[in-house]
């Protein structure tokens, strides 16, 4: 696996604010007044416990239906048709939610919580927070960095998922007819990062056009996208095996790479100039929650897991299975990185 969603996950934190977007819920007034509120009339620890890992399931949940890449190279098969949605629209949606998981786990009280539910609670919290004090930095305007972007990780998307059945070439099929509206959504984003005057550095953009038009100029057979036609399982018959190729080579040349090389002439007609006339002195390309509070961040629980499920699989070799990764996963609950991280290597140790 190449983990492809390592670059792709601080994309999940890029939109926690658009300009225009105001909400007095998530101030540090109201968390006050919810903990305090809490404090005054607190609910059985029982009760309490069970809220906070209620919260953190339905966060989790809400998270892998908010990031469907992540939650497939995870084992959650739930999502495995549909893609990140970059959208001003979905980035207000997801703010809006995020704030309400907030205020709901600041009304939490921790008093009787072990110290690693005291912990996992004021994780989850810095996060919250950290996404709307890092809300002006606007990085969604700057979806290209030192790592690449997006449209250069999802050609080895396949890499990380399973092609076990017809219907995981279908929800390839899907994901590939959805890519080209990903591309469209980061070119508007570009967009409005040159109406900021904010572009990454010419010599960074002008690699990234080379690995742009290299992968337009591909034969769709011969493309990246087209990896899952290569070997297909034995349970899929030689007719159906036929019509999933044409499919999958067709949206590649009719749909992807002419996406990409629409990517391609705006990072020479537009991208490109207008890095020229950028302000050198404004700080981009930052992922917000990268750690300007210097706090722990709900992304590096992301990064943990991806690192977990890596070790997973190497110690494990062919015993490796990821849906019972995930099952463990999601049953660890409100927990520490530190804890989590204990739980997984003792179930990796119990499967050799």
């Amino acid at each position: 696996m190449r983990r492809f969603f390592r670059f792709a996950l601080a994309a999940v934190a890029l939109f926690s604010f658009l300009p225009g977007f105001e909400s007095e819920s998530a101030s540090g007034q109201s968390i006050a007044q919810a903990a305090a509120a809490a404090a005054q009339s607190p609910a059985p620890l029982a009760d309490r416990r069970k809220g906070l890992n209620d919260l953190f399931s339905q966060y989790w949940d809400a998270f892998l239906a908010h990031s469907p890449e992540f939650a497939s190279e995870i084992g959650d098969t739930r999502f495995d048709d549909k893609l990140f949605d970059y959208s001003p629209k979905a980035a207000n949606d997801w703010i809006e939610r995020e704030q309400e998981f907030l205020m709901r786990l600041a009304a939490i009280d921790p008093t009787g919580f072990t110290p690693a539910e005291t912990k996992a609670r004021e994780e989850l919290l810095t996060q919250f927070t950290n996404d709307i004090a890092d809300a002006d930095a606007r990085d969604w305007e700057v979806p290209v960095s030192d790592s690449g972007g997006v449209y250069a990780a999802y050609p080895n998307l396949a890499d990380d998922l399973s092609f076990n059945n017809e219907q995981d070439y279908e929800n390839w099929i899907a994901r590939l007819r959805a890519l080209p509206g990903v591309i469209d959504q980061l070119i508007a984003n570009m967009g409005a990062g040159i109406d900021d005057h904010r572009v990454p550095a010419k010599s960074l953009l002008e690699k990234e056009l080379a690995t742009i038009q290299q992968l337009a100029a591909q034969k769709p057979a011969d493309s990246p996208f087209a990896d899952p036609l290569k070997e297909f399982p034995a349970s899929i018959a030689t007719l159906q095996r036929q019509a999933i190729q044409q499919e999958i080579l067709d949206v590649i040349g009719k749909r992807v790479l002419p996406a990409y090389q629409r990517l391609a002439r705006f990072f020479q007609v537009s991208y490109i100039p207008a890095a020229d006339s950028a302000h050198p002195d404004q700080p981009i390309g930052q992922p917000a929650g990268s750690g300007k509070t210097g706090q722990i961040t709900w992304q590096s629980r992301q990064t943990q897991i991806l690192a977990l499920l890596g070790n997973a699989q190497q110690a494990l070799g062919d015993k490796f299975n990821v849906q019972a990764f995930h099952d463990k996963l999601v049953g660890s609950g409100a927990v520490t990185l530190d804890a989590l991280t204990e739980q997984i290597n003792a179930w990796v140790a119990s499967q050799k």
